[in-house]
């Protein structure tokens, strides 16, 4: 019996067109079968180049469309609780981005209707799809560096938002960007997924702008305390670095190329000894977010397919937002 694929509408032609479409297109179960933006001219454009058959001007439109199973989002935080919600209300299933909003009341409304519906929700956390990161919670389970002890978990860059001083939510932190916002979910979810729940999470503070920097001190369950910093406009941007030290050993994930998803190392040193264990290449073309995406995408169309939730999901959006809502009611403006 042929099955017929799940058509996904892709809302959002700027991450939309340049990672979510081609990350579906790896799933030989779906298509990409329209796609939504507000620039309607730029859809046009989009949907020409990727050879997407079917435009609508606006959203709405798209989750109206009867012929439309699910609907993968690349828009603004502040605007994808409305399109959840209204997406539960008409069943359709939602792959959406971090932040789930620009606040904790709109993303646990967003989570209230996905459950109330019953569909089925993924979110974009990436970097546990990355091989370097799943061999570090091998090693880490496996004891390599004994019981973890403390961390240092330093993301520092220069995004084109923060160098141009763009117009863009990327830059406001009411708005779900900024530091906080838009860097600081990948960091609490990649500390959890690593060494267990989060328990507090206190605020440095500093006389900087919350729009590009981001200091915190982290308490997790078992003892294990480290120290975050994340900044978004770095006059010398280290890249991504997170140092485990433990009873006998430390371990270094890091990345210092411009491709957030490839170019991490995996170091352990153990005894006096240091061994990298892992050096991931980055893609000559394309984006190496691509692939990271595609793998959390098949499993949302497992779920589709098979009625089990998918991973990550919205529990796990709003579980790392009740903390961004801490940090960002603790920072100075």
């Amino acid at each position: 019996m042929t099955v017929r694929p799940v058509r996904i509408g892709v809302i959002g032609v700027g991450f939309g067109a340049r990672v979510h479409v081609p990350a579906v297109r790896r799933d030989p179960r779906c298509v990409v079968a329209a796609v939504a933006s507000r620039d309607a001219a730029r859809a046009e454009a989009v949907a020409a180049a990727l050879d997407i058959p079917v435009v609508h001007r606006d959203w709405r439109a798209l989750i109206a469309d009867p012929s439309i199973d699910a609907v993968s989002l690349a828009v603004p935080p502040a605007d994808q609780p409305g399109i959840i919600i209204e997406a539960a209300r008409t069943g359709k299933h939602v792959f959406c981005e971090k932040p789930v909003g620009a606040s904790l009341d709109d993303a646990e409304h967003a989570l209230d209707a996905a459950r109330r519906a019953g569909i089925v929700h993924a979110i974009d956390f990436i970097f546990p799809e990355i091989a370097a990161w799943q061999r570090a919670r091998d090693l880490l389970r496996g004891g390599v560096i004994g019981a973890p002890r403390r961390f240092s978990y330093v993301w520092r860059v220069q995004t084109v938002a923060a160098r141009t001083r763009a117009d863009s939510w990327k830059n406001r932190p009411d708005e779900g960007g900024g530091a906080c916002g838009n860097f600081l979910p990948h960091v609490i979810f990649n500390l959890e997924w690593l060494l267990g729940r989060l328990v507090g999470l206190d605020s440095v503070p500093r006389d900087v702008d919350p729009a590009s920097f981001c200091d915190c001190v982290a308490h997790l369950a078992g003892g294990i305390e480290g120290s975050i910093t994340v900044e978004t406009d770095a006059r010398v941007p280290e890249g991504h670095r997170l140092q485990l030290v433990g009873e006998s050993g430390t371990l270094m994930l890091s990345n210092t190329s411009s491709d957030y998803a490839h170019g991490f190392e995996l170091r352990v040193s153990t005894g006096g000894r240091e061994e990298v264990l892992e050096r991931d290449v980055c893609p000559a073309d394309g984006d190496g977010r691509i692939g990271p995406v595609a793998r959390i995408v098949r499993r949302f169309v497992d779920g589709i397919l098979e009625g089990w939730p998918a991973a990550p999901n919205l529990e796990d959006g709003v579980r790392v937002q009740r903390w961004l809502g801490r940090i960002n009611h603790a920072v100075p403006r």
